[in-house]
């Protein structure tokens, strides 16, 4: 089990979105299609969900679900990570610009579905996990402050090669 896996959140333990972001970038870089998925203006969204199970799992070493539904709905998450009786809900999206109308309508949403999920208690966290390309600085300032206002917190714009210009954010909500 990694060092980096979970801190403390009262009596709840949830996952630590620095350290994942960390590890999730590293994860992704070394592998072998990373240059072309960062640098072409195309969503690649379920490749994302394939390999941030894959982190989760190989690194936390708990249980991966793409089963779960949201209270009183049809929607399902993207995945749900299981650990100690503790659960985190992901929701992510792959923004292309002029390519994204629709995913910005639907996008708030999902995003109320997480956070109804861990204030109800049904989850200890939500992480929101988002990839951007072509879009400029400004754009994805605004973007950020657009998607993921109090009480989200983010890991601030990264990438996963320097030279790329594909960028993620992370951002997680947890029980008060």
């Amino acid at each position: 089990m990694s060092d980096w896996e979970l801190k403390g959140a009262q009596s709840m333990k949830v996952i630590d979105n620095e350290a994942l972001a960390e590890a999730f970038a590293k994860h992704v870089a070394a592998c072998g299609s990373c240059n072309v998925l960062c640098g072409v203006h195309v969503a690649f969204e379920s490749w994302f969900r394939l390999e941030l199970a894959h982190t989760l799992f190989t690194e936390l070493e708990g249980n991966v679900s793409f089963d779960y539904s949201y209270k009183g709905t049809r929607n399902k998450a993207d995945p749900l990570f299981e650990l100690n009786d503790h659960r985190v809900v992901f929701e992510l999206k792959s923004f292309v610009s002029g390519a994204d109308a629709n995913k910005f309508a639907k996008f708030p949403n999902q995003l109320d579905l997480v956070k109804t999920a861990v204030a109800e208690g049904s989850v200890a966290q939500g992480i929101a996990f988002c990839t951007f390309i072509g879009y400029t600085n400004e754009r994805l300032n605004g973007l950020q402050k657009e998607l993921f206002a109090a009480p989200w917190k983010t890991t601030g714009l990264r990438s996963f090669l320097v030279n790329k210009p594909l960028r993620f954010v992370l951002a997680g909500i947890e029980a008060a």
